[in-house]
């Protein structure tokens, strides 16, 4: 886990439980076993999506 990651670990923790798991390059953030954001590490040009947070 990077430095950002723990970043937004400590950010949505003051609502409750987050977990940060790695899935498709990227990792994913869930709440209450919700995904509720996405953090891209790297897109390729063949994918056509929005990361954000």
């Amino acid at each position: 886990m990077n430095e950002f990651n723990e970043y937004v670990r400590e950010t949505f923790s003051a609502v409750g439980d987050v977990v940060i798991r790695a899935m498709m390059g990227g990792y994913f953030v869930y709440f209450s076993s919700y995904i509720v954001a996405s953090i891209c590490l790297k897109l390729s040009k063949s994918i056509k999506s929005t990361c954000f947070l």
